[in-house]
């Protein structure tokens, strides 16, 4: 009889194994598979919070004239039409004068279309460039002051060709091509 309980009891401990012991080992291994997985998800979400919040933090530091100017420095799109319209008006202020024959051009040289549908390469690079080209007749010393203003303006620009010719009364036609940039 004590070998017939023994083989009684081991047949019990195998099948209490197999059929609840080993599944519910194997159920416990995947939840703490998954408990990781939501872990490591949790402890990323606390570090882009903490980012945000920092970041948030930072951004109310900054005056809104000073965001003001970050954005003309750097607009989130072309803006090729306040682009003529700050050029005229240093151009106003500095020459007295227009700008005439004022045209955009892409970034591929080629001429795009007035208001926000120029055409811009897309490179892969998170800003695009715009092209402009216009005129102006002046003396060469206010041409200079000129190229001075643009200089100092906030708008980001890169004067990438000059050219003139004679004109009457000591002054020339300056035809100047210009590049700025956007955020794409």
């Amino acid at each position: 009889m004590k070998i017939l309980a023994q083989i009684f009891f081991i047949a019990v401990t195998i099948a209490a194994f197999v059929f609840y012991i080993n599944p519910t080992y194997a159920l416990i291994q995947e939840k703490q598979v998954e408990f990781q997985r939501l872990e490591d998800a949790n402890t990323k979400a606390q570090e882009l919070r903490a980012k945000r919040e920092k970041l948030t933090s930072d951004r109310k530091k900054i005056d809104d004239t000073q965001l003001k100017n970050l954005s003309k420095f750097l607009p989130d799109g072309v803006e090729n039409v306040r682009l003529i319209i700050d050029i005229q008006h240093i151009a106003n202020k500095v020459l007295s004068q227009d700008i005439r024959g004022a045209k955009v051009i892409g970034s591929a040289g080629k001429t795009g279309v007035a208001g926000n549908g120029a055409t811009v390469s897309s490179d892969g690079k998170k800003y695009g460039t715009i092209g402009l080209t216009f005129g102006v007749t002046t003396t060469y010393d206010e041409f200079i002051v000129f190229l001075q203003s643009l200089e100092d303006n906030l708008r980001l620009v890169d004067v990438t060709d000059i050219s003139f010719s004679a004109s009457d009364d000591d002054k020339y036609d300056f035809n100047i091509v210009l590049q700025t940039y956007w955020l794409k």
